[in-house]
């Protein structure tokens, strides 16, 4: 028969024991039996093993249930999303039509521009201006060189003073 001491001993060794397989037992195990074995599982001793507290079984999953009315406002910004996003592909489509637009606008000026100044030199030139004014107006090339006189500076001054006076 043991004594007193050995088997307060051997007490607070089970109760080590088992508060060590508490321990291991409040894993989560998600697959498979959660229970071992009595020998294997206090060191393959002959001796049976104490009874094993019952095992916490897995917490349930509480599935958060999504509302009505935030399914409605998702579907309703994503709604406002799309119609911005198309109306930003329509605008720039008819902006980049405009822009093509005035761009074959200022092509066909400019060439109307340079047609219009190609007239405008040829129509210029020395012997084309020579030749209108010697068959339309009659115009010809003096014979002799103009003649050059000096003119009174004073008498001209004198002549605007008299013109002035009333």
């Amino acid at each position: 028969m043991p004594t007193p001491r050995r088997q307060r001993d051997g007490d607070v060794d089970t109760l080590l024991k088992r508060a060590e397989a508490d321990k291991r037992e409040r894993r989560y195990i998600y697959s498979g039996d959660t229970r071992k074995s009595g020998n294997t599982q206090y060191g393959g001793t002959s001796r049976t093993a104490p009874p094993v507290s019952p095992v916490r079984s897995n917490r349930r999953v509480i599935r958060r249930r999504i509302s009505t009315s935030n399914i409605v406002l998702g579907i309703f910004a994503v709604g406002i999303a799309i119609v911005l996003y198309v109306n930003n592909i329509i605008t720039v489509n008819q902006l980049a039509h405009d822009v093509n637009e005035l761009q074959q606008t200022c092509d066909r000026l400019r060439s109307s521009n340079a047609a219009l100044q190609a007239d405008v030199n040829r129509k210029s030139a020395m012997e084309q201006i020579g030749g209108v004014a010697s068959k339309e107006l009659g115009l010809r090339h003096p014979a002799e060189k103009p003649v050059e006189f000096p003119i009174d500076e004073e008498a001209l001054e004198a002549l605007k003073a008299r013109q002035a006076r009333p």
